[in-house]
Protein backbone atom coordinates (compact mmCIF):
# COMPACT_ATOMS: atom_id res chain seq x y z
CA UNK A 1 0.00 0.00 0.00
CA UNK A 2 2.48 2.57 -1.20
CA UNK A 3 1.43 6.12 -0.53
CA UNK A 4 -1.35 5.06 1.86
CA UNK A 5 -2.20 7.61 4.50
CA UNK A 6 -1.79 6.19 7.99
CA UNK A 7 -4.40 7.21 10.51
CA UNK A 8 -3.89 8.20 14.12
CA UNK A 9 -6.34 7.49 16.90
CA UNK A 10 -6.64 9.20 20.26
CA UNK A 11 -7.90 7.56 23.44
CA UNK A 12 -8.63 9.08 26.84
CA UNK A 13 -9.46 7.95 30.32
CA UNK A 14 -10.21 9.71 33.58
CA UNK A 15 -9.33 8.45 37.02
CA UNK A 16 -10.74 9.52 40.37
CA UNK A 17 -9.05 8.51 43.61
CA UNK A 18 -11.53 6.92 46.05
CA UNK A 19 -9.26 6.62 49.08
CA UNK A 20 -6.61 4.16 50.18
CA UNK A 21 -5.14 2.58 47.03
CA UNK A 22 -8.41 2.51 45.07
CA UNK A 23 -9.93 4.52 42.27
CA UNK A 24 -12.60 4.60 39.57
CA UNK A 25 -11.62 4.79 35.92
CA UNK A 26 -13.93 6.33 33.34
CA UNK A 27 -13.38 5.83 29.61
CA UNK A 28 -16.25 8.04 28.45
CA UNK A 29 -18.60 7.34 25.52
CA UNK A 30 -21.13 5.57 27.75
CA UNK A 31 -18.64 2.86 28.73
CA UNK A 32 -18.99 1.45 32.25
CA UNK A 33 -16.85 2.86 35.03
CA UNK A 34 -14.12 0.48 36.13
CA UNK A 35 -13.07 0.16 39.78
CA UNK A 36 -9.30 -0.22 40.05
CA UNK A 37 -6.86 -0.73 42.90
CA UNK A 38 -3.35 -1.76 43.73
CA UNK A 39 -3.18 -5.49 44.34
CA UNK A 40 -2.54 -7.03 47.76
CA UNK A 41 1.11 -7.59 46.80
CA UNK A 42 1.44 -3.77 46.69
CA UNK A 43 -0.49 -3.13 49.94
CA UNK A 44 -3.74 -2.77 48.01
CA UNK A 45 -6.99 -4.69 47.77
CA UNK A 46 -8.00 -8.13 46.55
CA UNK A 47 -10.99 -8.64 44.30
CA UNK A 48 -10.50 -5.40 42.35
CA UNK A 49 -8.94 -5.07 38.90
CA UNK A 50 -5.36 -3.85 39.03
CA UNK A 51 -3.26 -1.92 36.50
CA UNK A 52 -1.35 -5.17 35.93
CA UNK A 53 -4.63 -6.97 35.13
CA UNK A 54 -5.57 -4.21 32.71
CA UNK A 55 -2.24 -4.39 30.88
CA UNK A 56 -2.47 -8.16 30.39
CA UNK A 57 -6.15 -7.84 29.49
CA UNK A 58 -5.32 -5.19 26.88
CA UNK A 59 -2.71 -7.47 25.28
CA UNK A 60 -5.18 -10.37 25.30
CA UNK A 61 -8.07 -8.32 23.89
CA UNK A 62 -5.90 -6.73 21.20
CA UNK A 63 -4.61 -10.14 20.09
CA UNK A 64 -8.16 -11.53 19.93
CA UNK A 65 -9.66 -8.60 18.04
CA UNK A 66 -6.72 -8.61 15.60
CA UNK A 67 -7.21 -12.35 15.05
CA UNK A 68 -10.97 -12.03 14.50
CA UNK A 69 -10.45 -9.24 11.96
CA UNK A 70 -7.86 -11.31 10.09
CA UNK A 71 -10.04 -14.45 10.23
CA UNK A 72 -12.94 -12.49 8.70
CA UNK A 73 -10.70 -11.01 6.00
CA UNK A 74 -9.23 -14.44 5.11
CA UNK A 75 -12.45 -16.48 5.50
CA UNK A 76 -11.21 -18.72 8.30
CA UNK A 77 -14.10 -20.62 9.83
CA UNK A 78 -13.66 -21.01 13.59
CA UNK A 79 -16.20 -21.80 16.30
CA UNK A 80 -14.32 -20.89 19.47
CA UNK A 81 -11.47 -18.65 20.60
CA UNK A 82 -10.31 -18.46 24.19
CA UNK A 83 -7.02 -17.37 25.65
CA UNK A 84 -5.17 -17.09 28.90
CA UNK A 85 -2.67 -14.28 29.32
CA UNK A 86 0.22 -14.50 31.75
CA UNK A 87 2.79 -11.93 32.76
CA UNK A 88 5.71 -11.80 35.14
CA UNK A 89 6.47 -8.68 37.17
CA UNK A 90 9.98 -8.67 38.60
CA UNK A 91 12.25 -6.21 40.35
CA UNK A 92 15.10 -5.30 38.00
CA UNK A 93 17.33 -3.84 40.73
CA UNK A 94 15.69 -0.43 40.51
CA UNK A 95 11.97 -0.82 39.92
CA UNK A 96 9.27 -3.41 39.42
CA UNK A 97 8.30 -3.97 35.81
CA UNK A 98 6.85 -6.63 33.51
CA UNK A 99 9.72 -8.75 32.21
CA UNK A 100 7.84 -11.27 30.07
CA UNK A 101 4.38 -12.25 28.96
CA UNK A 102 2.46 -14.96 27.14
CA UNK A 103 -0.93 -15.27 25.51
CA UNK A 104 -1.97 -18.90 25.10
CA UNK A 105 -4.84 -19.29 22.63
CA UNK A 106 -7.18 -22.25 22.35
CA UNK A 107 -8.80 -22.06 18.91
CA UNK A 108 -11.40 -24.44 17.50
CA UNK A 109 -11.58 -24.63 13.71
CA UNK A 110 -13.95 -26.64 11.55
CA UNK A 111 -11.50 -28.33 9.15
CA UNK A 112 -8.04 -29.83 9.49
CA UNK A 113 -7.04 -28.29 6.16
CA UNK A 114 -7.45 -24.81 7.75
CA UNK A 115 -4.82 -25.49 10.44
CA UNK A 116 -1.92 -23.81 8.62
CA UNK A 117 -4.09 -20.79 7.79
CA UNK A 118 -5.12 -20.54 11.47
CA UNK A 119 -1.47 -20.74 12.58
CA UNK A 120 -0.52 -18.01 10.11
CA UNK A 121 -3.36 -15.74 11.21
CA UNK A 122 -2.50 -16.19 14.91
CA UNK A 123 1.10 -15.21 14.14
CA UNK A 124 -0.08 -12.17 12.15
CA UNK A 125 -2.52 -11.17 14.90
CA UNK A 126 0.37 -11.18 17.35
CA UNK A 127 2.55 -9.18 14.98
CA UNK A 128 -0.24 -6.65 14.28
CA UNK A 129 -1.37 -6.22 17.91
CA UNK A 130 -0.33 -2.66 18.64
CA UNK A 131 -0.65 -3.14 22.39
CA UNK A 132 1.97 -5.93 22.35
CA UNK A 133 4.07 -3.77 20.05
CA UNK A 134 3.92 -0.93 22.58
CA UNK A 135 5.25 -2.69 25.68
CA UNK A 136 8.94 -3.00 26.62
CA UNK A 137 8.84 -6.69 27.47
CA UNK A 138 8.59 -9.68 25.15
CA UNK A 139 5.15 -11.20 24.66
CA UNK A 140 4.98 -14.70 23.26
CA UNK A 141 1.82 -16.08 21.68
CA UNK A 142 1.25 -19.83 21.72
CA UNK A 143 -1.76 -21.74 20.46
CA UNK A 144 -3.57 -25.01 20.84
CA UNK A 145 -5.58 -25.43 17.62
CA UNK A 146 -8.32 -28.03 17.80
CA UNK A 147 -10.44 -29.35 14.97
CA UNK A 148 -14.11 -30.09 15.43
CA UNK A 149 -15.39 -30.98 12.02
CA UNK A 150 -19.03 -30.23 11.45
CA UNK A 151 -21.11 -33.26 10.60
CA UNK A 152 -24.42 -33.27 8.80
CA UNK A 153 -27.24 -34.54 10.99
CA UNK A 154 -28.93 -37.54 9.37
Amino acid sequence: MKGAVRKSFEYRSRLKWLGERRGAMDFGEGKPELPIAAGPEFKGHSGIITPEDMLLGAISACTMTSFVALAERHSLDFSSYEDEAWGLVSHDGEVYRFTEGNVHIVLVIGREEDRSKAEELIEKAHRYCFISNSVRFPVEVTADIRVEEKTEAS
